[in-house]
């Protein structure tokens, strides 16, 4: 068993420290409040997936409501500008949207690739499945389908956009106009061009794929040039019959294809007569790089795995950030760097932690910042992470190389804490003042009810931002201990206190260096290391500004650049 403790995990240890971590949710958007840019009169009735872009996209699908009618929307921006509403039902051509599946996608320039259920308000037909790129049909139920003569599409599900704004969904084909769907595939592109088709081939594997695949577990790389899918082939057997596929091909480690009841190579991480079984949420970036979640047949504590590259980095089991991964993967996402984000159980399966990399970020029963002015609320707990695909991943940003997490969850506060007055709140969430104070009276009596001790349970939309290892997820030894390369960047002691915090750094083949130190909000506090200092080094803290004052108490985040390599470590500052 693999037991991975990052020096962050030092501090995490200490009873003192371990109740507030270093990240906070910040809400973006909260259940009750109105929505930036829906018609007058609508408050949020639900949330539910996110997407992001390759750019600063953020968006969110949205059931509103006026107490009569409801409404669906995508609903996002640019970080860190305002949201705003992007897509709502409307009509277009003879089409009257009604609905959106909440799974859908955003481009750089926040189109949205969406699926509406929509009337034919000229022939009458009803409740039809489309996809579509903003006001761009891809396809419709009932229309024929442009691939085959005599075949019709019958669905459009699990659309997404690439940075281009290229749209890609899973979609069904019948022989009979309104038929069940008869075969199914991956299309690509306006013409949608299919990339995976029901009693196809799949190089690498002898039998045809099923007229049930490709499954809804897909994704494409930021400019469309890779995908990766889970696939089913007509083997006879429900027990061997799933495979990951990347670009049409199976997926082979170490000579064997990554298919259902197919060995877990040793040199892959895998335990003794170890087997593949499900393959969940999936990853890939235009370099090739690519990831996928699942389980095998191991023992119930150990069969929960995180395969990056054809290799189980992480596993039921492992220790992550003082805490033992246990139980069920919930979501996970890859961005174009290779960075992960994954929402696993920890302390038996008992709650549910978000991670980045092997960074604990958020757990339930943590805090939240639900008033947007970056500060934990007193007495707020978040209770659930929610949604089937609720956890999105922005990509890098190129200044300063954090990330953004966004991710919807329930948490429970008092009704002084939404209804309270706030500081003043980020350009995300500057919308949400007014409904903070807005937040009385009738509309609090009847969101406590059912909550111990009149305490309110709200579902928001939250982003946190933080600091990746940024020379990516290691991959573990052949024999599944952990890696032996050496860490670019260390922090010594941790906690520390002011002149204590030794920093030793390393870079490739004597490259320059530049070490800077931010901090939780991605504010620049001081400058280390200059760039052009050799690597090599040692450098210390004393717990100062660039100015010279004081840093106030807390959690800080370290970060060396060298060329195209960098490290972020986080420490915390005690007085």
């Amino acid at each position: 068993m693999r037991s991975r403790l990052p020096i962050a995990a030092l501090f995490l240890l200490l009873p003192s420290i371990h109740p507030a971590r270093a990240e906070v949710p910040t809400a973006l958007l909260l259940e009750g409040g109105t929505l930036p840019g829906a018609p007058p009169g609508h408050t949020i009735q639900s949330l539910n997936n996110t997407a992001v872009s390759h750019g600063t996209g953020y968006a969110v699908t949205v059931n509103s409501t006026d107490g009569l009618v409801t409404r669906s929307h995508a609903w996002g921006g640019n970080f860190p500008g305002a949201g705003t509403v992007l897509r709502t039902e409307t009509s277009i051509e003879q089409y009257r949207q009604n609905s959106f599946e909440t799974f859908f996608g955003i481009s750089n320039a926040l189109e949205v690739a969406y699926s509406p259920i929509c009337d034919d308000t000229v022939n009458g037909f009803t409740s039809l499945d489309a996809v579509y790129l903003d006001d761009t049909k891809v396809m419709i139920e009932r229309e024929p389908y442009p691939h085959l003569a005599g075949k019709y599409w019958s669905f459009g599900s699990r659309p997404g956009a690439t940075a281009a704004g290229v749209p890609h969904f899973v979609g069904g084909i019948t022989s009979t106009p309104g038929g069940s769907t008869q075969n199914r595939g991956l299309f690509y592109g306006f013409g949608a061009t299919p990339l995976l088709l029901g009693g196809g081939s799949i190089v690498g594997l002898p039998d045809t794929l099923g007229h049930n695949s490709p499954t809804f577990d897909y994704r494409f790389s930021a400019s469309g040039n890779h995908f990766i899918a889970n696939v089913q082939t007509v083997t006879g057997s429900t027990l061997n019959d799933d495979h990951v596929v990347i670009d049409g091909a199976v997926v082979v480690v170490d000579g064997l294809p990554v298919s259902e009841n197919g060995p877990v190579p040793a040199s892959a991480g895998g335990l003794p007569n170890e087997l593949w079984d499900n393959f969940d949420f999936m990853g890939i970036t235009d370099a090739g790089r690519w990831m996928f979640t699942g389980d095998t047949n191991a023992d119930v504590a150990l069969d929960e795995i995180v395969v990056i590259d054809g290799r189980i980095v992480y596993r039921e089991g492992d220790v992550l950030d003082g805490e033992v991964l246990a139980g069920a993967i919930e979501g996970a996402y890859m961005n174009a760097e290779g960075d992960v984000a994954f929402i696993w159980d920890i302390q038996g399966g008992a709650i549910e932690a978000l991670y980045l990399d092997e960074q604990l970020l958020v757990r339930e029963g943590d805090p939240v910042d639900v008033n947007g002015d970056g500060l934990a609320d007193a007495g707020t707990a978040l209770t659930d992470f929610t949604g089937i695909s609720a956890l999105t991943l922005s990509d890098r940003d190129p200044v300063d190389g954090s990330v953004r997490v966004y991710f919807t969850a329930d948490f429970d506060s008092p009704p002084t804490a939404i209804a309270g007055t706030p500081s003043e709140p980020s350009e995300p969430t500057r919308a949400l003042r007014s409904e903070a104070r807005g937040l009385v009276g009738d509309e609090i009596d009847a969101r406590e009810r059912g909550a111990p001790g009149g305490r309110l349970v709200l579902e928001g939309y939250f982003v946190v931002v933080a600091f990746p290892s940024l020379t990516g997820v290691a991959s573990p030894a052949p024999n599944g201990s952990p890696p032996t390369s050496e860490p670019l960047l260390s922090v010594s002691p941790n906690p520390f206190e002011p002149g204590e915090a030794n920093i030793r750094f390393a870079a490739p083949a004597g490259r320059p260096v530049s070490i800077d130190v931010y901090d939780v909000a991605g504010r620049h506090v001081r400058n280390l290391v200059a760039r052009g200092k050799l690597a090599g080094s040692s450098v210390a803290w004393d717990g100062r500004d660039d100015a010279g004052r004081d840093a106030a108490p807390g959690v800080y985040f370290v970060r060396m650049v060298s060329g195209t390599a960098s490290e972020s470590k986080r420490i915390s500052l005690v007085r």
